[in-house]
């Protein structure tokens, strides 16, 4: 009698401690799904941050006006013909 009452004890604490395991499980499972969330938000926030500068850059790129050529002065030939002052005006 003595060994059953020890049996069943031994079963309730055997349960017990499954329990426990089941629920410390869970927990560092609801913890880990926490810290995995908390990861993902950052990563969108980084996403978005680098869209917006994406965007901005794009922007400026587009406000840039076009590159302007400089046209260099066609000079006329000197034929040694005319005064070279005059040329030179």
């Amino acid at each position: 009698m003595a060994t059953q009452v020890a049996l069943g004890e031994l079963s309730k604490i055997l349960q017990q401690m499954e329990l426990n395991r089941r629920e410390d499980r869970t927990h560092h499972e609801r913890v880990l799904q926490a810290h995995i969330q908390m990861q993902l938000q950052q990563i969108k926030q980084m996403q978005q941050q680098f869209q917006k500068q994406i965007e901005a850059r794009e922007i400026e790129h587009c406000r840039r006006q076009p590159s302007q050529k400089k046209e260099t002065p066609k000079i006329p030939k000197f034929y040694g013909e005319c005064d070279p002052k005059i040329y030179l005006d």
